[in-house]
């Protein structure tokens, strides 16, 4: 019965015969390859295209492990081209991840810029409520004061959006730490690219790690190499 057996590594260790049990499932795909469903919806076909390489390429390992009509040698030449094969679309959607991830951070910081753009023709009010924040950072509710009508009001937000911490009389961090909440309360989408942005960037990097899993998984080296000292008749 197809599938009774189970889908075995090539090069048979303790590492790949647990990168197997894990790539044979879609539970374990998801992990290494990340989850379409709770990425943004852009992601999906590069995320599709990486499952399905890798899984089409573990069971046709895996039937390479049983294939009687073939030599050690054999198979593990054919298993190197199966890798590179797999690796290559994996590749190719790391790539694609990594500029959705950049177009992404780009809308975010274009979004937030737009919401919190001030109006220069109110430049000397924004003077005035720079000085406030000052005024109000030096009070020992001050920062409360300052979140809750930051959080209210745009034009305040925006103020402190755009002036450096350094002017204000805030931390860095508590600075960071404000407009961060800002962001979330006055431009949600472009949070949302943020968010967005950075689990790409996230599932992207695991790629080279599930690259080199293929690659000591599929094949041993040293069998597949043989196959350069082949001689033609």
């Amino acid at each position: 019965m197809f599938n009774a057996r189970p889908t075995k590594p090539l090069n048979n260790t303790p590492d790949t015969l647990a990168f197997f049990e894990r790539a044979t499932i879609p539970t374990g795909r998801k992990v290494m390859l990340g989850d379409a469903s709770k990425l943004p919806q852009l992601a999906m076909n590069h995320i599709n295209r990486a499952h399905e390489a890798l899984e089409n390429g573990i069971n046709k390992v895996g039937a390479l492990h049983y294939d009687e009509t073939r030599t050690e040698v054999s198979k593990h030449i054919v298993g190197k081209k199966i890798a590179y094969d797999v690796c290559n679309v994996i590749e190719k959607a790391q790539a694609g991840l990594t500029a959705l991830a950049s177009e992404l951070n780009d809308e975010g910081f274009n979004k937030i810029e737009t919401a919190f753009a001030l109006d220069e023709k109110r430049t000397p009010i924004h003077a005035d409520i720079r000085g406030f924040i000052r005024e109000l950072s030096k009070k020992e509710t001050g920062l409360k004061e300052i979140r809750d009508m930051a959080g209210k009001n745009l034009e305040f937000a925006s103020v402190l959006y755009g002036t450096p911490h350094y002017l204000l009389g805030l931390s860095e961090d508590t600075y960071n730490s404000i407009n961060l909440d800002l962001v979330k309360k006055h431009c949600p989408e472009g949070a949302g690219c943020f968010a967005g942005s950075i689990e790409l960037q996230k599932v992207a990097g695991k790629y080279p790690t599930i690259i080199k899993a293929v690659h000591r998984s599929f094949y041993n080296s040293g069998l597949a190499d043989k196959g350069n000292s082949r001689v033609e008749h």
